[in-house]
């Protein structure tokens, strides 16, 4: 099971301030073993979030619409 993170990004409101949009969570259960269909970086030997870098378009983390940028909390 995945917890993701997706970061804010900066809207523009009406009145033409820009303002973070919360950031969107949610829980994935990927089942079935590996390939999952994406690459991650970071981690706690260097020190960074865990982040996904790439998705594959026919694999599983296409199917619960996982992005790039997207931050593995747990």
């Amino acid at each position: 099971m995945f917890l993701l993170r997706r970061p804010s990004r900066p809207q523009s409101s009406a009145g033409g301030k820009v303002t973070l949009q919360e950031a969107n969570v949610k829980v994935i259960r990927l089942e079935g073993g590996r390939p999952w269909g994406f690459k991650i970086a970071g981690g706690a030997e260097v020190n960074k979030p865990i982040l996904i870098t790439k998705i594959n378009p026919a694999g599983q983390a296409a199917n619960f619409a996982i992005n790039e940028g997207d931050m593995i909390t747990r």
